[in-house]
């Protein structure tokens, strides 16, 4: 038995109070779920919904619940409170058992089947269709409003718009006002994506940007979300060529340590990054990119960030300590002092700077061409320092250093360090304001959103 003792913890008829992780350790034990939910960036949360609502059904569920051990997945409460919650199925023999959740195939059928289309939603359904019409080959190929499109295993879809050639390929447009829940997200994400036909989600403007549904779009695709309202359609008519309204969000000010903020311009198909057939729409340069941008252009942070690499090249604490604390005091930020163990830090920072900038940035003997090596044995093994270990997955992710993250035997490392660390909030995103300022790359997958301060301009 473990702490989550049948006789220790009340059910509240709603909400899955422990869970266990399967993504890095079969036999973990379970962990308090509003722990566990606390110490996840919005990104890190968002992506977590979709993957635990994609697998629960199948045999490797990637959340089971910690009292009977049937899948459950992420929900966010009216009031935003996230929490997990079980399948549709029986659950009567758990304590946790809670309303039956809705089945992803009633809930589908409530908003693919036309039962919420209102006004609104078939206006902004023609302005897609004009607009995507103004396009040669769109127009050629045909532009239909909810188009029978059917797979070979039997699952269909009505998208909202479709047209057969766009940018190469198909597309669908779908239309995003009223409240969906992550199954009905997933499953159109799913099948758009097995089916090769690109996606892009088409909202309704500015007032939706803090709801619990866009934010699942947005969150998985660096912030960024497309809008097409009367302005857009009359850009559109007057360029002879389509026209999207881009809201994304993008750091702000040095002063205003670089908060996030909303904002959008409308856009043509050559300002967007389409991608592979299934990819998502988006705009370059991305978040991660756009803070090191104004990094670089902030004379005395960019400075302050060469003085950082360099008193790490030495491993000298003291003169990294410095810089840190005056990066702390411009951008706003946990001071050196509050970093743990900084004869450790320094070193794992060094170890991670090498990685960022493709040179020796640590007193070593070991080649910066062999980085498995450097990583493993400087930054992911000694356990003072695998507390850095989110922070190095970040930067690889960003960085695209896929390779390097999935070799076995740092993947294996990554995997356990990370089974070691459940429950704790990363390290990076406690001193986020700081460390942004020095590794940028990660930057938008450790923010924490309160949406109340974000509204779009």
């Amino acid at each position: 038995m473990t702490r989550f003792d049948r006789g220790k913890i009340k059910n509240d008829g709603l909400t899955v109070e422990a869970i266990f992780d399967l993504r890095t350790n079969l036999n973990a034990n379970a962990v308090h779920a509003a722990t566990y939910i606390q110490t996840l960036s919005e990104a890190e949360w968002t992506e977590l919904r979709v993957e635990a609502t994609r697998t629960g059904n199948t045999a490797n569920p990637l959340f089971r619940c910690g009292d009977c051990r049937k899948a459950v997945y992420g929900r966010v409460s009216a009031n935003g409170r996230r929490h997990f919650y079980h399948f549709k199925g029986d659950h009567s023999d758990c304590r946790w058992s809670g309303a039956v959740a809705e089945s992803m195939r009633s809930i589908d059928a409530e908003k693919f089947h036309g039962q919420q289309e209102g006004e609104r939603h078939k206006s902004l359904s023609r302005f897609v269709a004009e607009i995507l019409s103004l396009d040669p080959a769109s127009e050629k190929a045909g532009v239909f409003f909810r188009r029978y499109t059917k797979l070979e295993d039997g699952q269909y879809a009505y998208p909202d718009v479709f047209t057969s050639d766009w940018q190469g390929g198909p597309a669908a447009f779908e239309i995003q006002l009223a409240t969906t829940h992550m199954p009905v997200i997933a499953r159109r994400d799913a099948f758009y994506e097995k089916a090769g036909i690109r996606l892009m989600w088409i909202f309704g403007g500015s007032d939706d940007l803090d709801r619990r549904t866009f934010r699942d779009i947005y969150m998985r695709n660096d912030g960024q979300i497309f809008c097409v309202d009367g302005d857009v359609l009359r850009a559109a008519r007057a360029a002879g060529e389509p026209r999207f309204r881009l809201y994304r969000l993008l750091p702000s000010s040095a002063a205003n340590g670089f908060k996030p903020a909303w904002q959008n311009t409308i856009v043509g198909p050559a300002e967007i990054s389409w991608g592979s057939s299934n990819s998502r729409p988006f705009i370059q340069p991305n978040y991660d990119r756009c803070l090191d941008q104004l990094v670089e252009a902030d004379r005395s942070l960019s400075s302050l960030r060469d003085e950082f690499y360099a008193a790490l090249t030495i491993a000298d604490e003291g003169r990294a300590g410095a810089a840190w604390d005056k990066i702390a005091t411009l951008v706003g930020g946990v001071n050196w002092n509050e970093v743990p163990s900084p004869r450790d830090t320094v070193r794992a920072l060094g170890a991670l700077a090498s990685v960022r900038i493709g040179r020796l940035c640590i007193p070593t003997d070991i080649e910066i061409t062999n980085l498995p090596h450097l990583v493993n044995t400087i930054l992911l093994e000694p356990r003072e320092r695998r507390i850095w270990t989110h922070a190095f997955e970040l930067l690889c992710k960003s960085l695209g250093l896929r390779q390097l993250l999935e070799r076995p035997s740092v993947r294996g490392k990554c995997d356990r360090n990370g089974s070691e660390a459940v429950g704790k909030i990363p390290i990076d995103r406690l001193t986020a304001t700081t460390f942004d300022v020095l590794f940028p790359e990660g930057a938008f997958r450790r923010l924490s959103l309160d949406f109340s301060e974000h509204r779009a301009e």
